[in-house]
């Protein structure tokens, strides 16, 4: 007998897709801003998960998701934390730019050192750039 896979998302409304964007990147871990609007939405429930963004967002029932897309307040934090977080991933080093490095010169790498998080689905791993 073959089973079948098949998975289950929530269903989150379109304002508030920046909250599962930023879950899948492990920033929030050390931005508190970011950090804090997992609490806000239900500080409780996020402990209980062991801080783990991703499976909060599975867990939530739908009456907070519909009171949340329609909170002003909530919505004007996320966007000045998404803006934030934009500009975190477009941030280029000036060393980095004024090098010029190719391709071939960028090396990333796992490093234990910044250790792994409580939720145990997720590991903190960190690109460096070294030149040769």
């Amino acid at each position: 007998m073959e089973f079948k896979k098949f998975f289950v998302y929530p269903r989150i409304p379109e304002n508030l897709k920046k909250l599962l964007d930023l879950s899948n990147n492990l920033w929030f871990t050390w931005n508190y801003d970011a950090l804090s609007i997992f609490y806000k939405i239900d500080a409780e429930t996020f402990r209980r998960l062991k801080y783990n963004a991703k499976k909060f967002l599975y867990y939530l029932p739908k009456p907070i998701f519909q009171k949340l897309e329609k909170d002003e307040r909530f919505l004007m934090d996320l966007e000045d934390i998404w803006e934030t977080f934009e500009e975190y991933k477009e941030y280029k080093h000036p060393l980095i730019e004024s090098a010029n490095f190719t391709s071939e010169e960028i090396i990333a790498y796992f490093s234990t050192e910044f250790g792994f998080l409580s939720c145990s689905t997720c590991l903190c791993w960190r690109v460096r750039y070294i030149s040769r």
